[in-house]
């Protein structure tokens, strides 16, 4: 028995003649005829009882009937959906936290309204936040989510109870997290992902890039915390606790070459994947921060935090989208890259 006997099954019942049935399919009476028989064969009964001016169903023609309709529908929906299979791919799209935040949700918002019946699934690159520390009246050790606030209010705290250990404390405590680094491109290098948002120098290897913009990265600290300088030297920032994300994302990247430009490297009291952890560290006065100031707007307005003016150490990332050149381009994805292309240059932060 294959689909088209069922349609044939459904055809008869509805015109109530072979002939009708034969109309409706575009068939030949006898092909109508054959299929019917040959179901009746495979059933074992008859399904139908002729009369003169036409065919009414058996009682098991019915019971075939009701039991074949879900199978006809959702042939008739796979029918109707395979012809635009391309139009409904899913689109799966890997990012930084920055463009995450800032450039993705307008985007997709616009797409979702031209693809209602896409799927589009972010994956934001993240680890663990592992936190060291020695030495201490109440050891602070083990491993916190990195978007968690528990470690900021913890550290707020060891550091109230304890005023006179304060600066033992600093260099002493250790806030690290598990590298991210080169994440979201060994997504698209496995072909996890159709797009990856990347920030800073665009990786070696083969892909198409699509520039989106640049950001401005500025040190901000706590409007209480204490600095002598109106405007800080590279040298004289390293003598502070850092508040930094981890080794090999792009911001921690830029810093750490500016430094190295001038012979200094970053020794952070705290190391996090996340940005956002690394504010509120930064308002409960635990350190400097350098993050980029669109990042930092909100706790700026509420005068959380401060900026810093740095001497001589500019720096900027660029931020783009990649997608591997043998990926097939779909439909939805074409237009995706579309609107990043019109969406080109509209993220850019002044330097502050």
């Amino acid at each position: 028995m294959i689909v088209r006997h069922l349609e044939i099954l459904e055809a008869v019942a509805e015109t109530g003649t072979f002939t009708g049935a034969a109309k409706k399919l575009y068939m030949t009476q006898s092909a109508v005829s054959h299929a019917v028989a040959e179901l009746e064969k495979q059933a074992g009964t008859a399904l139908f009882e002729r009369h003169p001016k036409g065919a009414a169903l058996t009682r098991c023609g019915v019971s075939l009937l009701e039991e074949s309709r879900h199978i006809l529908t959702a042939c008739r929906n796979f029918d109707r959906r395979i012809t635009c299979l391309e139009e409904n791919t899913p689109v799966t799209v890997v990012s930084g936290i920055t463009i995450a935040s800032f450039l993705l949700p307008d985007i997709l918002r616009e797409f979702k309204a031209s693809c209602p019946e896409v799927k589009v699934s972010v994956r934001v690159a993240r680890a663990c936040l592992k936190i060291h520390s020695w030495h201490l009246h109440a050891p602070l050790r083990g491993i916190f989510v990195p978007n968690s606030l528990n470690v900021a209010h913890y550290a707020a705290f060891i550091w109230h109870k304890y005023p006179t250990k304060r600066h033992a404390q600093l260099p002493e405590s250790n806030f690290q997290t598990r590298s991210s680094a080169n994440a979201a491109i060994e997504i698209l290098r496995r072909g996890k992902a159709d797009i990856a948002c990347w920030e800073g120098i665009a990786p070696k290897g083969d892909f198409y890039t699509i520039r989106l913009g640049a950001y401005q990265l500025c040190a901000a600290c706590a409007p209480g915390f204490h600095l002598p300088e109106q405007e800080m030297t590279p040298e004289r920032l390293c003598a502070f606790p850092l508040l930094l994300r981890e080794p090999g994302s792009a911001i921690r990247d830029t810093f750490d070459s500016r430094l190295a430009l001038a012979g200094l490297k970053a020794e952070p009291v705290w190391e996090s994947v996340n940005s956002f952890a690394l504010i509120r560290a930064a308002e409960a006065g635990l350190g400097i921060t350098i993050l980029p100031e669109q990042l930092l707007t909100d706790s700026l307005l509420l005068k959380k935090l401060r900026l810093i003016r740095l001497e001589g150490m500019e720096m900027e990332n660029q931020m783009m989208a990649l997608f591997h050149r043998d990926r097939y381009i779909t439909k939805p994805l074409q237009i995706l890259t579309d609107r990043l292309k019109r969406k080109r240059g509209s993220f850019a932060v002044a330097p502050g």
